[in-house]
């Protein structure tokens, strides 16, 4: 049976907070630690220091503007969670998103596969599952999802793009000792019992639209919509003047791309002075953009968890959540109301905020994607 333990401090020097994250959890040796750092405490030192107190465990994570467990949102903390699962197993490896190509990528799923045992030609699609944690500022993430689902040749996948305090200047992804910029961390995982994937945003479409006329794609910024200045042309769907468009306000109505059946958001990152928009994800000019429509959040997260299997059949849920989003809810102060329902779904929570989530090959905004990874209960299950 699978036991998380958990741990969180506030402590801004690594040592310490990492000694306070992990004081409870004794002489346990998980098959492996997540470490999600909130801000003030160093990556690099806090991968160290994990290490060294679980030498014959794999440690991986990101950094966060916060993390969440047991029920709350924690910024500028550390959490860190230990897996013991011996129905489960972890394989990691890390590349530099300057090498990440598709054969680099592949060797890498060869390598994990054969830790776990596996092969392409026999491995069980519903055992098996993928972890992405990548860089959250090098705009990599749309090349780096695409090329990963290829290695993967139908292997599912989930993740997050690493964060910092908002500043926007460094972020981390952890693989063993090393905190590492510019990078990816490539976790595989099989498990016995089976896993269910989970997305949700609480976004839908409107009539009011708006066409990409001239992008930077490489910077991922609109200079014009409508073929008049991005802001303008935002401010104009929305009915307010462009000096009312304040960051609040383009989270709640966020542009969104429409793909098939499919919805996705494009949330925006930055208002330029210059009255461009720098997003979160990949815009390109002659998209067709639709002006979100908000549901509200807590009912729709509600819907959404509704949907999982049993909470105590779920030993470890795995959460992706895009910062966009918790920012919403610290302004309608429901931050902890959401960390709370999260938790109530699964006998462990864990997860951080992002800088954008991954699912499937695609690189998404403000919405929360995640794993539920099942486990054996006994006597009707523990919690």
């Amino acid at each position: 049976m699978m036991r998380v333990y958990r741990g969180v401090s506030r402590e801004d020097d690594a040592d310490r907070a990492v000694a306070a994250a992990t004081q409870e959890m004794g002489n346990v040796v998980p098959g492996i630690v997540f470490a999600f750092p909130g801000g003030k405490q160093d990556p690099a030192q806090v991968a160290a220091a994990l290490q060294e107190r679980f030498p014959r465990t794999l440690v991986v994570g990101a950094s966060t503007p916060a993390p969440f467990t047991d029920g709350k949102r924690y910024a500028s903390a550390l959490a860190v969670a230990a897996v013991d699962a011996p129905d489960t197993r972890w394989s990691a490896r890390s590349l530099h998103l300057s090498s990440f190509d598709g054969e680099a990528a592949t060797r890498a799923v060869d390598d994990m596969l054969g830790e776990l045992d596996l092969d392409r030609e026999s491995v069980a699609l519903s055992e098996v599952f993928c972890l992405l944690l990548v860089d959250g500022i090098a705009k990599k993430e749309e090349s780096v999802s695409a090329i990963l689902a290829e290695a993967l040749d139908g292997i599912a996948f989930v993740g997050g793009s690493a964060g910092d305090d908002l500043s926007f200047s460094s972020t981390f992804v952890i693989h063993g000792r090393q905190a590492m910029q510019g990078a990816a961390t490539i976790v595989l995982v099989r498990c016995s019992e089976g896993f269910t994937l989970f997305k949700h945003q609480h976004f839908t479409t409107s009539e009011r639209r708006l066409a990409v006329t001239r992008a930077d794609v490489s910077a991922r910024r609109v200079r014009e919509m409508d073929g008049v200045p991005a802001l303008e042309a935002y401010a104009a769907a929305l009915g307010i003047p462009a000096s009312e468009v304040t960051p609040g306000i383009a989270s709640q109505n966020p542009l969104i791309f429409r793909c098939g059946d499919a919805l996705y958001v494009r949330s925006v990152q930055q208002i330029e002075a210059d009255g461009s928009m720098t997003f979160y994800c990949a815009i390109e000019p002659g998209m067709v953009l639709s002006i979100g429509s908000r549901a509200p959040q807590v009912d729709a997260l509600r819907a959404a968890l509704s949907e999982l299997p049993p909470p105590e059949t779920i030993g470890l849920f795995l959460l992706f959540n895009c910062i966009v989003r918790s920012l919403e809810a610290l302004e309608q102060k429901q931050e902890d109301v959401l960390a709370s329902m999260f938790s109530a779904a699964s006998c462990a929570t864990v997860g951080f905020d992002t800088y954008g989530e991954q699912w499937n090959g695609l690189h998404i905004n403000q919405t929360v994607v995640g794993v539920a990874i099942h486990h054996a209960t006994r006597n009707g299950g523990e919690r």
